[in-house]
């Protein structure tokens, strides 16, 4: 396996919606993704308003971040 392919950077598109919705997903072509997020945007009745792209040379640490801490209340 060549090392350049190992050390490739990758984009990462997070997909924001209704009531907290995230949606993430990465790959190593920003034009794949953003077809991926117009398409899920024009869904009918798609619950995601907005989205964003950005490199990231540590995408699998970033897909594994939560978004938001659920803290449940027990009383």
């Amino acid at each position: 396996m060549l090392e350049s392919a190992l050390n490739k950077d990758h984009y990462v598109l997070k997909m924001r919606g209704k009531h907290g919705l995230v949606f993430k997903t990465k790959h190593n072509d920003r034009s794949y993704l953003e077809k991926v997020a117009t398409e899920m945007l024009e869904l009918p009745d798609s619950h995601f308003s907005e989205y964003e792209i950005h490199n990231s040379n540590h995408s699998n640490e970033e897909m594994t971040h939560p978004e938001y801490l659920i803290h449940p209340n027990f009383d």
